[in-house]
């Protein structure tokens, strides 16, 4: 028993700092294009931190994944997780804010 405690411990300690080194890289990324942004159209606060947002939702989406090795069927997976049944939302409320990640997905990756 003690021996798998130990083991699942050291395979949490791994993953963590595997994906503490994940998160870092991401974020140096994701510093790096706003950063990027900043030099091109001074963007405003809101600007930054609702795009910022939807970035790391689609990381965490992703279990973190390295953002340089998301492709078009990440991109449409996490889109498609927005969408909602007729019976949870009749009033199409969900398409609002599928518009709105699909319209900031597309100005970082242009």
């Amino acid at each position: 028993m003690q021996r798998f405690i130990y083991h699942s411990c050291l395979h949490f300690i791994r993953t963590k700092a595997a994906m503490q080194v994940l998160n870092k890289a991401n974020e140096d990324i994701i510093k790096g294009y706003f950063d990027a942004k900043q030099t091109e159209i001074n963007p405003s606060v809101n600007y930054v931190n609702t795009n910022r947002n939807t970035l790391n939702r689609l990381i965490e989406f992703h279990n973190n994944k390295f953002f340089l090795k998301m492709n078009r069927e990440d991109l449409i997976s996490y889109l498609n997780s927005l969408r909602k049944s007729e019976d949870t939302d009749p009033l199409h409320k969900w398409i609002g804010t599928y518009n709105s990640r699909i319209r900031r997905l597309r100005t970082i990756w242009m």
